[in-house]
């Protein structure tokens, strides 16, 4: 496979991926430069640094000679000669915008090698002479609660701050580097920042939109342009829009939108295409609707034309801003809308548009630069209502978006609802109650490990009774993430074995007249769980919610949440001599999980991490991981009270430890351990030794019990020091 160019074709820079992907296949490519900034679309301002980057493919590095500007008609406006060497890889450079450079015209910048070769930007960045403000996406309007808003500036160096309480922004006040979320109505304020200029206020007016059965949804696609120049063609693709003729080049732009997000079962009310953005002239431009099943760019270029599958949607004049500084416009016609709910009606994931200049003999050119913000991607606006009805039926992912089916339950089985959709349920009164019951999803959401989690209003059992009280409502079921999780036993340094006892308020583990439910709030534990046990995404649990029913701030825990159940001893066969060993509870421990009571057998548990690890600790009787813990008596680790009871004490775990027998026959039956001493797993607790005193209250003897250990703080050489226990004998 050899690379070369045939009649008609044109020559295009492919970019570093490829060309390092063509050398790598062992193509012989001759060294080149791709100038990755100034992007296009970008702004900057008088007195700012405009950044150069390039990357060379020249393993030796390219020397760059000058660095020419030129204006968007091609002449030669200024150029810059620093001294760059050149390197391997990505370069950079910034330069100085002086006031004798004219402000408000697009420019392209060419690296200027010695050799005389050029290297030039994709597409064409402005400069100006004040900083314009931010635009938000969407527009001051109302939406539906929760909707994103973007704020938005081409200005390469610039910064947005905002308020959402009508003060003037500044410096001092949130910056944006995420989305605003529509919680509440607000006014936003936003200014653009670059070094020490700022741009006019920004203000918006947003409102939550009550009127649930309705709903605005943007629609991007991928711009493009074919350029027609005798029998050869110019294809420009992903970062801008142009159209008319210029140079004798004729231009035509194409789009095409992605439409299947739009919702089923909503009536389409009106279409915004705000594609045009222009620079002080206006040339009358066609919208066509073209049906391209070509595989080309001639056909896509001829389609406008040729063929029966083309239709010539409206054709308008552009609005545009005499002083050439940018303006906003937004198309709408009924002839648009009635194109796109034809194309919605047939079921069509999208729609490719073409626009052109309706005379394309006129010798000027028109632009569109799509908003960064949107990936260079540009959109169509489309607001909708739902079919006529008063109850919205909907199940939602965690990100808000429809999808699935919602069940209905008539009369003896439940019938299939593809949400979104909007039901007419008649009204019941106090008397006469009207209800309908609802069926979620009990499948993860296909693709995901998102699952059930709750209806609108909170109630979490996946098929329920709802009561028909409103004149209109909403009804959506509600699904998240779930995560993997571990409950398990700590035996002493052994996490194998045992049994373990878990709640869950969603597993589905119960049947009613309608079929398989969970118990929410009212369920039960799954005793003698085989440990460890995983509620595990591929089980029937299909893992656990994060930090379900406890706050970090507040502490405080609200149903409905998981809990975790111990049994205070069990048997455990360790195998060889040491036989079967009975362990006690202890506590519950972990990792990434929180207790509300952590000392007791039965505990409410919340995890706060994906793999998180919920442990029920045990302490063996008589066990030890120290060889010499329980050897001898050369350290009097066991003691004989006066009424025959005996007392001991020994080390495991890094740990110190106390039991006693409950008659006098040592050989009999003992005490569960108590935990006396525990100075963290860096500490070292060694040699406990146990002796008892009697002393005289009263007229009666009190005896008490007198322990001492040694301790050894992190690696130092002996022992820091010893630390005594007193106790009463009990």
């Amino acid at each position: 496979m050899t690379p070369g160019l045939g009649k008609q074709e044109t020559i295009y820079q492919i970019g570093p991926i490829t060309w390092g992907i063509l050398k790598d296949l062992g193509w012989n490519m001759n060294p080149s430069i791709f100038v990755i900034a100034p992007k296009n679309g970008t702004s900057y301002i008088v007195g700012d640094s405009l950044e150069i980057e390039w990357f060379d493919t020249n393993e030796m590095g390219t020397p760059i000679y000058k660095i020419d500007l030129y204006n968007q008609e091609g002449n030669l406006v200024t150029n810059f000669t620093p001294v760059i060497s050149g390197k391997f890889g990505t370069n950079s450079i910034k330069l100085a915008i002086t006031s004798d450079i004219p402000s408000n015209v697009n420019y392209q910048i060419k690296l200027v090698t010695y050799g005389g070769d050029s290297y030039n930007n994709d597409g064409y960045f402005q400069i100006q002479n004040h900083v314009a403000p931010p635009s938000a996406f969407p527009r001051g309007d109302k939406y539906a609660k929760n909707t994103p808003i973007k704020l938005q500036s081409n200005f390469a160096n610039g910064e947005i701050y905002y308020t959402k309480d009508k003060s003037i922004p500044t410096k001092n006040s949130s910056k944006f580097n995420s989305d605003i979320i529509l919680d509440k109505d607000f006014t936003l304020t936003a200014k653009v920042f670059v070094g020490n200029n700022e741009s006019d206020t920004m203000v918006a007016n947003y409102t939550v939109n009550t009127d649930i059965l309705s709903g605005t949804i943007s629609c991007g696609g991928e711009p493009s342009w074919i350029g027609k120049e005798g029998m050869g063609y110019s294809d420009g693709k992903a970062r801008e829009y142009k159209w008319g003729k210029q140079a004798g080049m004729v231009f035509r732009s194409f789009i095409e939108i992605y439409i299947e997000s739009i919702p089923q079962n909503v009536v389409i009310d009106n279409v915004i295409f705000p594609i045009l953005r222009g620079y002080k002239d206006s040339i009358y431009t066609g919208l066509y609707n073209l049906d391209y099943n070509g595989n080309g760019t001639i056909e896509k270029y001829e389609s406008f034309t040729a063929g029966t599958n083309t239709k010539k949607i409206d054709a308008y004049w552009p609005q545009v801003n005499n002083s050439g500084s940018d303006y906003d416009y937004d198309f709408t016609s009924d002839k648009l809308t009635a194109e796109v709910k034809k194309a919605y009606t047939e079921h069509k994931t999208s729609i490719l548009f073409g626009i052109k200049a309706e005379d394309e003999n006129i010798g000027k050119i028109f632009w569109y630069n799509p908003p960064s913000y949107l990936y260079f991607k540009s959109y169509m606006t489309i607001n909708y209502h739902y079919l006529p009805g008063n109850y919205l039926v909907d199940q939602v992912d965690k990100d808000k978006n429809s999808f699935g089916f919602v069940g209905l339950w008539n009369s003896s089985k439940w019938d299939t609802l593809l949400v979104p959709i909007t039901k007419n349920f008649p009204k019941g009164t106090t008397q006469n109650p009207q209800y309908q019951y609802f069926l979620a999803s009990q499948d993860y959401k296909n693709g995901t490990t998102q699952k059930f989690r709750d209806w609108k209003d909170a109630s979490i059992i996946n098929h329920r009774k709802y009561n028909i009280t409103a004149d209109k409502d909403s009804i959506i079921a509600r699904f998240d993430q779930s995560n993997f999780a571990t409950v398990q036993n700590y035996f002493e340094g052994n996490v194998n074995g045992g049994k373990i006892s878990f709640k869950d308020p969603w597993i589905v583990d119960s049947v009613d007249a309608k079929g398989a439910l969970n118990r929410g709030v009212n369920a039960v534990f799954h005793d003698s769980l085989p440990a460890p046990f995983n509620p595990g995404l591929s089980s029937l649990y299909k893992g656990v919610f994060l930090n379900q029913g406890y706050n970090s701030v507040t502490h405080v825990w609200t149903p409905p949440y998981y809990s975790v159940q111990a049994t205070s001893q069990q048997d455990i066969n360790l195998g060889g001599s040491l036989g079967t060993r009975t362990f006690y509870f202890q506590n519950w421990g972990g990792a990434n999980v929180n207790y509300q009571s952590p000392n007791s057998l039965e505990t409410p548990v919340v995890f706060t991490a994906e793999n998180a690890v919920a442990s029920a600790n045990y302490k063996g009787h008589f066990l030890s991981n120290s060889s010499s813990a329980l050897t001898n008596n050369g350290q009097r680790k066991v003691v004989r009270d006066r009424f025959g009871i005996y007392h001991m004490v020994y080390e495991s775990m890094n740990k110190l430890w106390y039991t006693k027998s409950t008659t006098t026959n040592m050989s009999g039956a003992w005490t569960p351990e108590e935990k006396l001493l525990d100075l963290g797993d860096n500490t070292f607790i060694t040699n406990p030794s146990i002796s008892i005193h009697a002393t005289v209250v009263g007229a009666n003897l009190d005896d008490q019990l007198k322990i001492v250990c040694e301790v050894k703080n992190g690696q130092a050489e002996g022992f820091d020091s010893r630390t005594a226990v007193r106790r009463r004998r009990k």
